[in-house]
């Protein structure tokens, strides 16, 4: 077995995914590995390996995450995998008790969990945003717990419970389910002896914004809208990216509402592939027809995007009233249009409020699709004024679109993708019209706050329990 290993170090040593150009996910497995087999092995030239390799793991976690805590490929999915291996990196560095890691790539760390504690629900799971192909360095407790329990076609890859409480173990960020820290020796009571990564709060604000990354959490009550304005991946490159400028994913109740698509598949279905990361798959505006980032044909455009759609960053503010997030993207440039969304809650209203505009001139054909969640259905009708969307569900969502005249709309058969190679029907609610620009288009979303009822009736109940009990004690002069 020893021997075999030696040689599977010798092979990858030979073969290793690397560029001056760019770097990813597949080189920092290659040397992640390495670093675990120079560890085990004994030998010549082993020791310098342990040295050289950690310092490559120290280098890659500079250069491929934001200081935000986010993974540069612009992708939940990857950022797992990466946010693994680096985990990994650090679990192996324990071993060598005489050099502890560096403060700064124990700090990145500590910010790739709290990036992930940003953008999970309340159950663990992350939203599929970008590529995902359910990679894993280990697999999860929940993971194995999907295989046994679920059909294909009902797992969910981003379902992270236990790695958010490897974290949570590691750095006291965040919560989690402690399955698969207590391989590794860790409890609620035992921690890394590092120090904490050095950041902003913990979320739980009104909202939070990721800068480096490109993504804004806006919340309101019982729901959370995840805002997405993230730079394509790589620096520009998009091997993992999808055409999901200024889209969104909404949660109520810890539950989506509106999904983003997902990834289906890569190489071995080219339609299914640029089907998924177009821009008509997102919860964003489509002009003309026109891809934000032109998508390559042919097999050789499977893991490029062109890099049309610069971003801005993401505004935050807020003022009497509400809060907001707003950002815009180039992407639709060649056409003379520019697109800027703004998104906003109204205080004591369970509601967010979309505001679509388009600056340039000229009639151009506008498109704005709206991706349900797979366990929803929703009716639509339309008057002169405005669409109207009923989400069906606990609870109900309720949208109203208000935009240029002409605005049609429809329900539509669609498709989403929540594990590598499954796809699932759902439906998406489909805006159509032709319009003179600049123009805008006002969505508002609402829905009945639930846990904001219980705690109103709980209230009351004991307001009404304690009265008689104080009326009990007055009596009249």
């Amino acid at each position: 077995m020893t021997p075999a290993l030696a040689q599977h170090l010798f092979y990858i040593e030979a073969n290793l995914e690397f560029s001056y150009f760019v770097t990813s996910n597949h080189y920092l497995s290659d040397i992640v590995g390495l670093y675990c087999l120079s560890l085990f092995l004994d030998g010549e030239g082993m020791a310098a390996r342990r040295r050289v390799y950690r310092q490559r793991i120290e280098f890659e976690m500079a250069k491929q995450v934001y200081p935000d805590g986010g993974d540069y490929e612009a992708s939940t999915g990857y950022h797992v995998l990466v946010m693994q291996l680096f985990a990994t990196g650090l679990l192996l560095m324990r071993t060598e008790a005489a050099s502890p890691p560096a403060p700064a790539f124990v700090e990145l760390l500590g910010m790739m969990f709290r990036f992930l504690n940003t953008l999970a629900s309340s159950s663990g799971e992350l939203p599929h945003v970008g590529d995902c192909d359910d990679g894993r360095t280990e697999l999860l407790a929940d993971d194995l717990r999907q295989m046994i329990l679920c059909p294909h076609r009902g797992m969910s890859s981003l379902k992270v419970s236990n790695l958010l409480g490897l974290g949570q173990r590691l750095f006291g960020e965040g919560e989690g389910a402690g399955d698969d820290a207590a391989w590794y020796g860790l409890t609620e009571t035992t921690r890394v002896p590092y120090s904490k990564p050095k950041a902003n709060a913990p979320p739980g604000g009104p909202s939070t914004v990721l800068p480096n990354s490109g993504i804004g959490v806006l919340r309101n009550g019982s729901a959370e809208l995840l805002f997405f304005a993230m730079p394509n991946g790589i620096f520009g490159k998009g091997s993992h990216t999808h055409n999901d400028k200024l889209s969104f994913v909404l949660r109520v109740d810890g539950e989506e509402v509106l999904s983003d698509s997902g990834t289906g598949c890569y190489t071995r279905d080219l339609a299914t592939r640029n089907r998924f990361r177009s821009t008509a798959a997102h919860n964003t505006l489509l002009i003309d027809g026109t891809e934000q980032n032109r998508v390559p044909p042919g097999p050789g455009g499977c893991f490029y995007l062109g890099n049309e759609a610069a971003v801005s960053s993401i505004k935050e503010g807020g003022k009497a009233g509400g809060c907001f997030l707003r950002a815009s993207h180039t992407g639709y440039g060649s056409l003379g249009v520019t697109h800027t969304r703004t998104i906003r809650t109204m205080d004591g209203e369970p509601s967010f409020v979309i505001e679509d505009e388009l600056a340039g001139e000229g009639f151009h054909d506008i498109e704005f699709n709206l991706q349900l969640a797979s366990n929803r259905n929703a009716d639509l009708t339309q008057d002169e004024s405005s669409i109207k969307c009923r989400i069906f569900g606990n609870p109900q969502v309720q949208l109203e679109v208000i935009g240029p005249t002409g605005l049609q709309g429809a329900m539509l058969p669609s498709l989403l993708s929540t594990a590598y190679g499954v796809t699932i029907p759902a439906m998406k609610m489909r805006l159509w019209g032709k319009a003179a620009i600049p123009t805008r288009i006002v969505t508002r979303i609402s829905w009945t706050d639930v846990k904001e009822m219980q705690r109103g009736h709980a209230a009351s109940t004991q307001e009404a329990s304690i009265r008689p009990a104080v009326l009990e004690g007055v009596h009249p002069v």
